[in-house]
């Protein structure tokens, strides 16, 4: 399991660098932990990203 959970959390950041916000879902959604089905895991991740972006 800890190998999964460092692969999830190396391929996060390199998305995250990369500006890949597709690649991200599919990061966010290959974690373990998430346990939603994929449309309601889609839609945290939407809110999540959206309240997190930054506003100048």
């Amino acid at each position: 399991m800890e190998c999964c959970i460092r692969g999830v959390l190396q391929m996060t950041l390199d998305t995250i660098v990369s500006n890949d916000d597709e690649a991200l879902v599919k990061a966010f959604l290959s974690d373990p932990l998430i346990r939603l089905p994929r449309t309601k895991a889609r839609e945290l991740f939407d809110s999540m990203r959206d309240a997190c972006r930054l506003v100048y």
